[in-house]
């Protein structure tokens, strides 16, 4: 099964928006503690620099639903970034091998990111 994972730039707005008003509140707490001897960043300065950290640092989450052919992928990939997704990319279910609480070895599926021609057949199990 195929799905395409991506990032939402308003999801990751929103958040550095939060933690702005986070860091500016602890700074205006400070400053009050200080008696104004400690200078309070504007929260627009402190959101653009944790939407640029945070852009970069995000992980893709998946933005859709399961396929059974990535060039279905592929045309979603053309939708999302018309809707502004950034970073999207065709992601495949692969089986992969995971230890247990008490080291069996068992099957599970997992999303690593699709290359045409390769295998992604569990050898060795």
């Amino acid at each position: 099964m195929f799905a395409v994972f991506g990032i939402d730039p308003k999801k990751v707005k929103e958040k550095a928006h939060k933690l702005a008003l986070a860091v500016v509140g602890k700074a205006q707490k400070k400053a009050k503690e200080t008696k104004g001897k400690t200078k309070v960043p504007a929260v627009e300065v402190v959101e653009a620099e944790l939407l640029a950290k945070l852009l970069e640092s995000t992980p893709p989450i998946r933005v859709s639903p399961e396929y059974s052919m990535p060039t279905t992928c592929e045309q979603y990939i053309a939708m999302a970034e018309k809707e502004g997704f950034i970073r999207c990319a065709v992601f495949i279910k692969a089986p992969a091998v995971s230890k247990d609480k008490k080291g069996r070895s068992k099957t599970v599926q997992r999303y690593v990111q699709f290359v045409p021609g390769q295998d992604y057949q569990l050898k060795g199990f």
